[in-house]
């Protein structure tokens, strides 16, 4: 017979894991309440997948009634529960609307608990749902799956690196928050306002007025592919830009371009050339920029946005940000016309007022902004290793 042991564990620990029924190692709690005294928290208060709330509810009292808990509790999000709306929680409260709220039996550790929950054979078994548009797991397919368990001390050992490694990706998403949300005040105070000339902030040694054009004044249009089909992409030599690179960046991405066949006849975009999605589901999100800084050649944009080459000497990364700043953004939604789908003229796009300082200036603030996207990205992809290291571990350190 097999010896049920993880791939992965602690030193030290070598006995079998048991295999026992979760309805045996958990309690699912069903006591009430509807004491204004406790705060009371919902399924959309959770910070799906990271195991976090999304605001304070410390002052969250109301009449309705839910389900008590107590900390070292487990609330676990049933409706939707691919969502993985679940929280270790470290207060009392009360839970309300589509919960269930577990507590560990005695010989079994709450935080080993919370991570077992996490794992492939739970959810599995939760993701087993009844129901299609609004689906809820099954608390008699879930209560009777078998979970593998070490003895208490292996359950404390795991439990606490786990918590050790929710505490840094707490922390690391925090600190990308907080850059992204410095990135967005700088995006507003940094660019004059409309009808301004000058910038709430801007850097020592600038104090001239900037210069109101339009971006028709300063270059023009370009198409994308034309006449292509299904049938002419995913293979080639030559690349095109997609859709969704220029929609997400405003520098565009070089690694993100997919394959076409060269085509003589086609438009090729060149260093400095910015893009915009010409259509979108909302005005919000419509006529996106992107300022592509590539050299390499055979390189075409998608037929769903239209180029733009400027004539008059610009720096590019400032524009890349000048173009995605609040102002600018305003003014773009106010072209969309559609219903079902937004969608914008490139004629009236060259109309739109920009405002832009000295080129020195420009390079002065496009560096900053570039900077801050270079930050962001490393702690992006900082966040997504921690991430990744979590998975890999409950891959290997439970059966």
């Amino acid at each position: 017979m097999t010896k049920l042991v993880p791939q992965v564990r602690f030193k030290g620990f070598d006995e079998a894991w048991e295999s026992r029924k979760l309805g045996e190692i958990v309690n699912r709690l069903s006591k009430t309440s509807d004491s204004e005294l406790l705060p009371k928290i919902e399924f959309e208060d959770i910070k799906a997948g990271e195991g976090t709330l999304n605001k304070d509810i410390s002052h969250k009292f109301d009449s309705r009634k839910g389900i008590l808990f107590e900390s070292g509790d487990i609330l676990y999000g049933k409706l939707r529960p691919y969502l993985k709306n679940w929280l270790l929680a470290n207060f009392s409260g009360i839970a309300l609307g589509d919960f269930w709220v577990l507590r560990a039996v005695e010989g079994i550790q709450f935080k080993f608990l919370y991570v077992l929950i996490q794992g492939n054979t739970y959810q599995s078994a939760a993701n087993d749902t009844s129901g299609t548009k609004m689906p809820r797991s099954d608390w008699k397919k879930v209560s009777s799956t078998f979970i593998k368990i070490p003895l208490v001390p292996e359950q404390q050992q795991i439990g606490s690196l786990f918590q050790k490694l929710d505490t840094a990706i707490e922390l690391q998403q925090k600190q990308l928050d907080a850059q992204q949300q410095f990135k967005k005040a700088m995006l507003q105070k940094m660019f004059p306002k409309k009808g301004a000339k000058v910038p709430e902030i801007r850097f020592a040694g600038f104090e001239d007025e900037w210069e109101i054009t339009t971006l028709g004044d300063n270059g023009g249009t370009f198409t994308s592919l034309t006449g292509k089909t299904k049938e002419d992409f995913g293979h080639g030599d030559a690349s095109y830009v997609p859709y969704v690179n220029v929609f997400n960046n405003a520098i565009t991405s070089i690694d993100k371009l997919e394959a076409i066949e060269i085509d003589s006849k086609q438009q090729q975009v060149q260093h400095g050339d910015i893009f915009f999605t010409t259509s979108s589901e909302t005005p919000e999100e419509v006529g996106m920029s992107s300022v592509w800084l590539g050299n390499t050649k055979n390189v075409y944009l998608n037929s769903f946005c239209f180029g733009y080459r400027a004539t008059q000497k610009i720096d590019y990364v400032f524009f890349a940000f000048m173009l995605r700043n609040n102002v600018f953004r305003q003014e773009m939604m106010l072209l969309a016309q559609g219903i079902s789908r937004y969608n914008i003229s490139k004629v009236e796009v060259m109309k739109l007022p920009i405002s832009i300082p000295s080129l020195p200036e420009q390079q002065r603030i496009g560096s900053f902004f570039k900077s801050l996207d270079d930050q962001i990205s490393e702690l992006e992809a900082k966040l997504a290793q921690t991430k990744q290291f979590k998975q890999a571990l409950l891959q290997k350190m439970f059966i």
